[in-house]
């Protein structure tokens, strides 16, 4: 009978230490997609600082052609 309390026990630290390892894997995951994104964020602000001028005066003729 007491072999059973131990072999409960031991099930129910493993689960506990699996459940640990797996929240450990999803936190490394957010900081990867955290990083991704501020890769995506940095691309987006190089590419719009470069052709600023011309998306200025695309969003300027694109606006001046609609009706108020």
């Amino acid at each position: 009978m007491g072999s059973v309390i131990v072999m409960k026990q031991f099930r129910a630290s493993l689960g506990f230490a699996l459940t640990r390892a797996s929240r450990g894997q999803l936190g490394q995951a957010y900081t990867e997609y955290g990083i991704i994104l501020v890769l995506i964020g940095i691309t987006v602000v190089g590419a719009l600082t470069i052709m600023g001028q011309q998306v200025h005066t695309m969003w300027h003729s694109i606006s001046a052609a609609m009706p108020r």
